[in-house]
């Protein structure tokens, strides 16, 4: 269907990434897509065979059915997203236990500990503040499109190498302020997001 779109006498249209989706997200809005896009309730594809739920702002691996779509282009024709760049141009450093990436010449530190460090949403906000790593002492809990923004849409996989299990996000679910956004990194799949209690544990990823 995208692909096949000449909407605006444009052609070059594609299913978005999650990454590319969480840019029109509205965490705070009933529907958690901005208010600009009418009509937009529902669940929606996304290119890894992901389902974003305007009900509650959560993306789930689906390999089968139907669902909704909005499309996407870019001047150059593909992707631009973090995630859909080589793996050489994303890792600018790999340590056992955080990796930098670029983007735009954007760098981020992403700190995921080894041994992983498992913490209520609380202690994880804490966690990250008071961290220094490598000099790194500036970190904080990331967003839940920050998180969404470390599938790797290539190998279906993070781009965390080899991590797997649910981390916080310091997102807040609008409509009950005592759970929070997580994301499940998985074998083989994307990774998945969802609402946690503030009061579970989850695994922690920092970044700066």
């Amino acid at each position: 269907y995208c692909s096949d779109l000449g909407d605006g006498g444009y052609n070059g249209w594609r299913l978005p990434t999650a990454a590319e989706f969480s840019t029109i997200m509205d965490y705070a809005a009933s529907n958690r897509i901005r208010s600009e896009f009418t009509n937009s309730n529902g669940s929606y594809w996304t290119q890894e065979r992901m389902l974003f739920s305007s009900a509650d702002g959560t993306f789930a691996y689906a390999a089968s059915g139907t669902a909704q779509v909005k499309c996407v282009r870019s001047d150059n024709g593909s992707c631009s997203a973090v995630q859909c760049q080589d793996a050489a141009d994303l890792f600018v450093l790999d340590f056992d236990n955080a990796v930098i990436t670029s983007s735009d010449e954007i760098f981020s530190f992403w700190y995921f500990g080894n041994p992983k460090v498992s913490k209520t949403w609380k202690d994880a906000l804490d966690f990250c503040k008071t961290a220094d790593v490598n000099g790194m002492n500036k970190m904080r809990l990331p967003t839940v499109n920050e998180i969404m923004s470390l599938i790797d849409t290539q190998n279906n996989r993070s781009l965390i190498p080899g991590f797997t299990g649910t981390v916080w996000t310091s997102t807040t679910l609008s409509s009950d302020a005592a759970k929070a956004y997580a994301v499940t990194f998985s074998s083989g799949i994307p990774p998945m997001s969802e609402t946690k209690a503030k009061t579970t544990s989850n695994y922690v990823i920092c970044v700066e």
